[in-house]
């Protein structure tokens, strides 16, 4: 059963709205564009596992797509999937771009067009998302849940420029 739905990011939504408004020669513009194309990037990564996750029987998993918790701090999970024996974490990565995980420094670097970007280790993130996730259990007094965590590389989905 789908919990919480995937839904567009907010800051997406206000990025378009912001788009419509601006000038089209506003200095502001590009930068905007990008973020817009990075958040869509990420949604539709997403969207990709909302396939996969229809073939779960309805009445035995729980999805929450995007969730936002708060331990001591607040923390986002993209995709947490729950059952009577278990919980699954989901970090989901939408890239096209080589990735190289960097085990000795836990780095991990985007490459393309022999030009690299350093990017967020998504083993280390979800797996804080893990621990953050048991201490949130723990408040509510839910105790021994298996907590499984993985990484989802998507990168069938190219953003255009014009989001107007």
């Amino acid at each position: 059963m789908i919990v919480l739905p995937l839904k567009l990011p907010i800051i997406a939504l206000q990025c378009m709205a912001l788009l419509r408004r601006l000038p089209k020669n506003h200095l502001m513009r590009p930068t905007i564009e990008r973020d817009l194309r990075a958040w869509l990037k990420g949604y539709y990564g997403e969207k990709e596992c909302v396939y996969y996750l229809s073939f779960l029987p309805e009445d035995k998993y729980y999805i929450f797509h995007g969730i936002r918790l708060t331990d001591k701090k607040a923390f986002q999970m993209d995709l947490l999937v729950v059952s009577q024996s278990f919980a699954l974490i989901a970090e989901v990565k939408n890239v096209s771009k080589k990735l190289i995980f960097k085990k000795e420094s836990n780095h991990v670097i985007k490459e393309f067009n022999n030009e690299e970007e350093g990017i967020q280790n998504p083993i280390l993130q979800v797996k804080r998302q893990r621990m953050q996730f048991i201490n949130w259990l723990e408040k509510r007094l839910i105790k021994g849940l298996p907590i499984e965590r993985l990484v989802v590389i998507s990168k069938n989905f190219h953003v255009g420029r014009d989001h107007t």
